[in-house]
């Protein structure tokens, strides 16, 4: 079975099995990592973390203010929203709604084209009138499994 996805360079090779792949997962394989978009990418690019500007003042030897000058420093805080080329990344990924279910629970780096604040957003039990994933209103609200999806991006998540 031939796939193509919307907004993407990616094209199936000869040993894309997707049929495979799917039973791989059921059995708790890994396999479809080696299909990932991101396979073989920078880390450093899934684990990004908030850079703070200061201003650090030069001294001399008296004590007085020769100059300043502006400092970028990293926190230890995580971005709140995917940077937009990780988004390109898990957007083209044709094993993006797995990697997330496999990373629901972490609570730092982007999977699934989420980040972890957006995965905590993604757990809690409330009726949303956004995706917390895309920001879009187009949302269905399915009562029989207690589930809302997000026509977007297809990402669901449970309601009360």
């Amino acid at each position: 079975m031939t796939t193509f996805l919307p907004r993407s360079r990616w094209r199936p090779d000869d040993e894309y099995d997707d049929r495979a792949r799917w039973l791989d997962d059921r059995d708790g394989g890994d396999r479809w990592r080696s299909y990932a978009a991101c396979h073989g990418s920078d880390p450093a690019l899934f684990f990004p973390v908030k850079i703070e500007r200061r201003v650090v003042e030069r001294r001399n030897a008296d004590g007085e203010v020769t100059g300043s000058e502006v400092v970028e420093v990293p926190t230890d805080e995580e971005v709140p929203y995917p940077p937009d080329d990780v988004k390109e990344i898990c957007a083209r990924c044709p094993v993006m709604g797995r990697c997330l279910d496999q990373h629901m629970e972490d609570e730092f780096g982007i999977f699934g084209g989420t980040t972890g604040y957006q995965r905590q957003l993604l757990t809690k039990k409330i009726v949303r009138r956004r995706c917390p994933g895309c920001g879009s209103e187009d949302l269905v609200l399915n009562s029989t499994q207690k589930k809302e999806i997000c026509l977007a991006c297809s990402i669901s998540w449970d309601v009360l």
